[in-house]
């Protein structure tokens, strides 16, 4: 393959990702349609424009939290893979298994986004103010950063999109509601 040839999958790959993943992530934090209702009937989901209308349009951090709630609630790509680099052991279902460098390891992001066991009883919940949030949402692939291995290479293009979106939208749903007009 030639490095034009490579160049052009590359984009087109990038372009796949970029566009469906951005839009999901939007159509998500804008209120789109409601976050799942996990601890209840699915169809009773969760709706983030009430969670919206009370962040500090003004707080960088504030409208970055709310924008990683909703996409920790609601991943939009919902899974990703790794390559083991060596063989390993597992238990499933009461079973140990073992597999050989290499296999290739499918992990649901939507999943890990709401573990209990990270997340507490609270995982199911909208709390933007929930510890750890900031460095172990999962939600561009890589928790702690690109310094700790795999990432979306789009995240600061998208989360800065985002909250430009959340801080200006915001401020215009909020004239709106109090009679103010666009």
């Amino acid at each position: 393959m030639t490095r034009r040839e490579a160049c052009s999958l590359l984009a087109a790959i990038m372009r796949i990702a970029g566009v469906t993943g951005t839009t999901a992530a939007g159509n998500i934090v804008m209120g789109g349609h409601g976050l799942p209702g996990y601890k209840s009937d699915f169809s009773q989901g969760l709706d983030q424009t009430k969670f919206w209308d009370t962040v500090d349009l003004d707080d960088e951090v504030e409208v970055r939290k709310y924008i990683l709630e909703c996409l920790r609630l609601d991943a939009p790509v919902s899974v990703t893979h790794r390559v083991a680099t060596e063989s390993f052991t597992t238990d499933i279902a009461g079973k140990s298994y073992t597999f050989p460098k290499g296999t290739r390891i499918g992990m649901n992001i939507g999943l890990a986004n709401i573990d209990q066991k990270k997340w507490g009883e609270t995982a199911y919940e909208f709390d933007m103010q929930r510890p750890g949030l900031l460095e172990s949402y999962l939600s561009f692939n890589s928790v702690g950063g690109s310094h700790a291995g795999r990432e979306c290479p789009g995240k600061d293009l998208v989360l800065g999109l985002l909250s430009e979106l959340v801080r200006r939208l915001g401020k215009v749903r909020r004239r709106q509601r109090a009679g103010g007009g666009p």
